[in-house]
């Protein structure tokens, strides 16, 4: 059990399943923190634990020892936030929970990564990233910053998926196959070839539907 108080950044469903970990693990949850001007139309509480501002909390960090976790699905959402809180030197929190994680595979800063996921050997899993529950990374596997698996995926040996990429439901990627930056890969595709940069892909095997204009996933 960790002595430091913990914040989770969020309030989503992502937010609550970090709760959870942290109460089964009987961590110090302090509070959920959103940003202030949405504060008026949030429920003091959540699960029983404080709802804060942004502000507060960076008050707070100022004299005490804690950490705050970004709990966010959205790509874009994860790389604001782990910025924020580099520029102000705050401690971005880490959680690996994976039924496997090689020794010699790498998990950044601000990582999650869920029970049941499989980190096989000589991995690298950028900072900031949220590896979902199931999820299944083949060996020499490069995962880019802020990047999003979802429960389920399975992803080939010697595959690289840049920054910022959301990758769907149940999505299996072959090996040896290059995503590139800010791509979503739809729910349940099955990803054959290399992917270029900015794009929606879907289907079996997956085509290219749009660009990715917005940089979002949920819209």
């Amino acid at each position: 059990m960790s002595t430091a108080a913990k914040y989770i950044y969020g309030i989503g469903g992502v937010a609550r399943e970090i709760a959870d970990i942290f109460s089964r693990m009987n961590d110090n949850i302090a509070g959920f923190v959103i940003d202030a001007e949405y504060i008026a139309d949030s429920p003091a509480k959540i699960m029983n634990i404080p709802v804060i501002s942004f502000d507060d909390y960076a008050e707070i960090s100022r004299h005490t020892q804690t950490s705050i976790t970004v709990s966010l699905g959205e790509p874009v959402y994860r790389k604001m936030l782990s910025e924020k809180l580099t520029s102000r030197n705050l401690i971005e929190g880490t959680i690996i929970l994976g039924d496997y994680l090689a020794s010699d595979s790498s998990v950044g800063a601000g990582t999650i990564l869920h029970a049941g996921s499989v980190v096989s050997s000589k991995c690298s899993v950028g900072k900031s990233c949220l590896i979902n529950k199931r999820v299944i990374l083949g060996h020499d596997s490069t995962i880019g910053n802020y990047s999003v698996l979802s429960p389920n995926v399975t992803v080939g040996g010697h595959v690289s998926i840049g920054n910022n990429c959301f990758v769907g439901l149940g999505a299996c990627i072959r090996d040896r196959v290059k995503i590139g930056y800010d791509v979503i890969v739809g729910m349940g595709a099955v990803v054959t070839r290399d992917i270029e940069d900015e794009v929606v892909v879907y289907g079996n095997p997956a085509r290219i539907i749009r660009r990715n204009e917005m940089h979002k996933v949920f819209r």
